[in-house]
């Protein structure tokens, strides 16, 4: 039998996921090392990505959300719409969307309102440097960034490993916020924190002294690893930590050396 989340249920994931984001100092953005180094570190923007454009087709699909929906969610969605109705149209706009619509609808609508940056609480993942790194020959930036600011706010993916049901008395806000944060469980190893904005363009900058750790993947090469922090230190980022990923000999993972 399919579980139905309440109000109540969101609001204890929202909080949990509150306590995981003030819990994680940096957040790390993996990229190619010529992303990073032109766009991120030389430009000071972060790309923003339409969830239509994800990698994941389960992720922000709005399928599989299932909401019960009532006049009540009907009569918001009309609300909000931006035009006006007398008692009878609106009537009738019910009734035709409860034959017409569905909530799914409404999501897919609203889906290309909303913009993301992903970033991860690990540096050292294997996987991460292998799909999001160039292959380990990128780098990755580690950011202190505000837990709310004027274009986002951060909110911790939830992973989960089964489909709820979502009550349909739940405010829509909440089921936004829901939506957007949840993924298959089989994602749980990219530890992901995500910057959602709504209305942004698809690069946003960020203050520089909110770039704190420059990281390179441990097959980047010397000379490249020396042209970048030379570049870096010549445009006053005296805050900046270098780091490099190494092979550990004696397991499979990765290690992280200072420079």
């Amino acid at each position: 039998m399919m579980t139905e989340l309440k109000i109540d249920d969101l609001k204890t994931i929202s909080s949990q996921n509150l306590n995981a984001a003030l819990n994680n100092k940096i957040l790390y953005k993996y990229a190619s090392f010529s992303t990073a180094s032109k766009f991120i570190i030389d430009e000071k923007t972060l790309k923003f990505t339409s969830p239509l454009d994800f990698n994941d087709p389960f992720d922000c699909n709005e399928d599989i959300l299932n909401v019960n929906i009532d006049s009540a969610r009907l009569e918001e969605y009309a609300q909000s719409s931006g035009r006006e109705y007398n008692r009878r149209q609106r009537r009738e706009l019910i009734r035709t969307a409860k034959k017409k619509y569905s909530y799914a609808d409404v999501m897919k609508a609203e889906k290309k309102k909303f913009k993301i940056c992903c970033f991860s609480t690990k540096k050292d993942d294997t996987l991460m440097w292998s799909h999001y790194g160039d292959m380990h020959k990128g780098i990755c930036c580690g950011f202190e960034l505000p837990l709310i600011s004027d274009t986002y706010s951060l909110y911790p993916v939830n992973y989960i490993s089964k489909i709820e049901k979502l009550n349909g008395l739940i405010p829509t806000s909440d089921i936004f916020h829901y939506w957007l944060t949840r993924k298959s469980s089989c994602w749980e190893y990219e530890s992901e924190i995500r910057a959602i904005g709504r209305d942004l363009p698809d690069k946003v900058n960020f203050e520089p002294e909110q770039l704190r750790e420059i990281v390179f993947g441990c097959k980047v090469k010397d000379r490249d690893i020396e042209m970048q922090i030379k570049a870096v230190k010549k445009s006053r980022y005296k805050w900046i930590t270098f780091k490099k990923m190494q092979i550990d000999k004696s397991t499979f993972g990765l290690r992280t050396v200072n420079l």
